[in-house]
């Protein structure tokens, strides 16, 4: 009895220690679990959907009256209807009510359908024409007629069930005559999509829109699917249960629906909002990346995380060697507490390394926002254009700070580039080619030629593919000029924090002319989706060795010229606005940690073995071999600082600093104890001591120099 009594003692002495090195190990799983930032998120998300629903529920209820007093007028009106539908029309247009192809059905009883149809394509522009509807529009208005023969209010109907067309608010009707006819308004899924994108969706991921049979009437992808079918098809549980709530028609729906995204493959939430007056869902994909945080906040962030983490971290080890000295001998204890001193040190490592890839160091310097005060709004990161709202705030911010005379001259020009390959010639030189084009109306053509320059290209080849030519039946007529490039730029990358950093790959763009003042805006509508992490701009199959390329956006960037170039013209040079296309790269770090890491622990490993096989009588082939080990670390180091052509100091850089100490440690220990210069206090050499602490002092100066490296 009293052995097992004895023996539990014993093995309390032990396991309170490792007990105490598994509180960093919680600490990372509340981390891990710290929903703050993701909350903030959901909060956001959830303000913005709600604003966006209500719009649309409003835009939907105006665009229903209007049509039924268009209806009411043709019962009555003797002017050519057609005239008269065109000039309602136009007038809807300038209203911005949600309207985008009017048909009007004619001979609806006789069972032959003539449509006159007007199509809106943007920008006030407009086409009409008179044709005969297809099968499948036929089969679709026998359908609406006999619901509202029967007395059923038609509110929308889709085609086939599915997203092949989408008729809303069927006004039917009886003219002079007797003859009945029917008013309709037509939308396409891509018309919807981009009315509901352009409602600040763009910052979060994108918005889509549902019937109550889980079909999408908007989604980026025209999926015809329903969504149980997606996620059945995707083995994606979440979806399955989001669509069975949806068909229980409820006002609200708990919980949070994360899963993987099927169109970005990034991890999001499903936020879904009911319209219930029309039995339809908005949803917004709230993608799960702080891509778009502002660098303040991302800074901010790591070093609250990394501080706490060090505070935890110390304060840990100071309860340990409390324990260890009180309950347990001397002898015992301190090989014991190194191990596990070690190993609390590499998990902080690990951790900062986690705290650095969720909150990277941003410090690019973009255009802020004067005009936002608000904390909360100054979290998000202004300076990625990623919908119509925040393009006009720089274009006002520009304008404000421009004289009268220089306004007079200012013109707008919107811009698009799509990139189709990129490959690093070296270290810091890039290859990039793709298409750039621009828009403008007759009138800006009248004052300003279309053009486009790389100012930090090296090399740069442009040549114009085409020029194209927009007719519109109000008279309006838009240009499309084309170039394709191949260019070769400098970039300014920064490998501080090599194999673990990250890179901004930019474009400068800006108007060719330089005796104009001409400021080049994102021309966002031609792209589906703005969220960065859904890569606008960017070809899918673009690859680039060593980098995996997070998201894409643009931006705005000032540029002070202290020249005028020669022109003595009212041209702004001060404060100018360039447009630029960014891509956030991140390093694909599992090559350096085999060809570079992993070298480097071996090496360790055997500068270790030879302090641990030595002796006194070895002090001279101790120190050949830490000659010959350190040779081999300064080549490898050489030879690393030479492929980053770095002219400061990496991150890995201090591993081989680190290695370098640990060496000459030993070369000294080795020729002390030939001496027999024991430590004073005791009997023991350094040789004894170093043996001990080798791997604490290691993974102290790695930890130390990880933590000014990534604050």
């Amino acid at each position: 009895m009293f052995k097992i009594r004895l023996a539990c003692i014993e093995t309390k002495k032990y396991i309170v220690p490792v007990l105490i090195m598994l509180i960093p190990v919680f600490y990372y799983l509340v981390v891990e679990n710290d929903h703050e930032d993701h909350d903030d998120i959901i909060e956001h998300s959830e303000v913005v959907g709600q604003k966006m629903a209500n719009r649309l529920r409003d835009k939907l209820v105006c665009t229903e009256q209007r049509l039924s007093v268009l209806c009411d007028n043709l019962k009555e009106s003797s002017d050519s209807k057609e005239e008269y539908i065109l000039n309602w029309f136009c007038k809807q247009l300038k209203d911005s009510i949600l309207i985008e192809k009017l048909w009007w059905i004619k001979d609806t009883t006789s069972g032959e359908y003539t449509i006159f149809e007007i199509d809106a394509n943007g920008d006030d522009c407009f086409m009409y024409r008179t044709a005969q509807l297809t099968e499948t529009q036929s089969e679709h208005f026998d359908i609406i007629r006999n619901k509202w023969q029967k007395g059923e209010v038609v509110k929308y109907e889709l085609i086939k069930g599915k997203l092949e067309a989408l008729t809303w608010c069927v006004k039917p009707f009886k003219n002079s005559a007797g003859v009945n006819q029917m008013i309709a308004l037509s939308y396409s899924s891509s018309y919807l999509f981009h009315k509901l994108n352009n409602w600040q969706a763009g910052r979060l991921g994108y918005a889509y829109l549902m019937n109550k049979a889980g079909y999408f009437l908007a989604h980026p992808y025209n999926d015809r699917r329903s969504l149980e079918t997606l996620g059945n098809d995707c083995d994606e549980p979440v979806l399955i249960e989001l669509a069975k709530e949806m068909k229980k028609l409820n006002s609200c729906f708990p919980g949070e629906y994360y899963h993987e995204n099927t169109v970005s493959k990034a991890n999001c939430w499903e936020k879904i909002f009911p319209i219930s007056t029309y039995e339809i869902y908005l949803g917004i994909s709230v993608t799960d990346q702080l891509v778009y945080s502002s660098p303040a906040f991302f800074n901010q962030k790591r070093r609250q995380k990394i501080s706490n983490s060090v505070l935890l971290l110390s304060a840990t080890l100071l309860l340990l060697l409390f324990i260890l000295n009180r309950y347990v001998e001397y002898r015992k204890w301190l090989s014991l507490g190194i191990f596990i001193l070690c190993g609390i040190m590499i998990f902080q490592i690990l951790l900062i390394y986690r705290f650095n890839n969720k909150y990277p160091n941003m410090s690019f310097s973009d255009i802020e926002i004067d005009s936002i005060h608000n904390k909360e709004e100054k979290r998000w990161n202004r300076s990625m254009l990623l919908d119509g709202n925040g393009v006009q705030l720089f274009t006002n911010k520009y304008l404000n700070k421009t004289d009268s005379g220089k306004k007079n001259n200012f013109h707008i020009m919107k811009t698009g580039i799509y990139l189709q390959t990129i490959r690093f010639n070296d270290i810091y030189s890039t290859n990039i080619s793709g298409v750039v084009w621009q828009r403008c109306t007759v009138d800006t053509l009248s004052k300003i030629r279309p053009g486009i320059d790389f100012p930090d290209a090296e090399q740069k080849e442009i040549a114009l593919i085409d020029t194209l030519r927009f007719d519109y039946m109000n008279g309006k007529r838009v240009y499309l000029h084309r170039w394709f490039f191949n260019i070769s730029v400098c970039e300014p990358f920064n490998y501080s924090q090599y194999p673990f950093d990250r890179n901004d790959l930019y474009l400068r763009l800006s108007h060719s002319s330089f005796n104009e003042n001409i400021m080049l805006i994102p021309d966002l509508n031609s792209y589906l989706l703005l969220h960065p992490s859904f890569k606008p701009g960017l070809d899918g199959n673009i690859n680039i060795p060593g980098w995996n390329i997070e998201g894409s956006y643009f931006s705005y960037k000032t540029k002070n010229y202290t020249s005028n170039f020669g022109y003595q013209g009212n041209v702004a040079k001060e404060d100018v606005p360039e447009l630029h296309f960014n891509m956030l790269l991140e390093r694909d770090y599992v090559d350096p940690i085999i060809t570079r890491i992993i070298p480097l622990l071996v090496l360790l490993i055997m500068v270790y073995s030879i302090l641990y096989i030595g002796s006194k009588q070895d002090a001279l082939d101790v120190v050949i071999a830490c000659s010959g080990l350190f040779f081999v670390a300064v080549f490898e180091h050489v030879n690393l600082r030479r492929s980053l052509s770095a002219s400061g100091i990496s991150y890995l850089g201090y591993y081989y600093f680190t290695s370098y100490i640990l060496l000459m440690l030993i070369s000294f220990s080795a020729i002390s104890g030939s001496r027999r210069i024991n430590i004073p206090g005791g009997n023991q050499t350094l040789t004894e001591h170093l043996k001990r602490l080798f791997w604490l002092v290691a993974t102290l100066l790695i930890l130390i120099c990880t933590v000014l490296t990534f604050w």
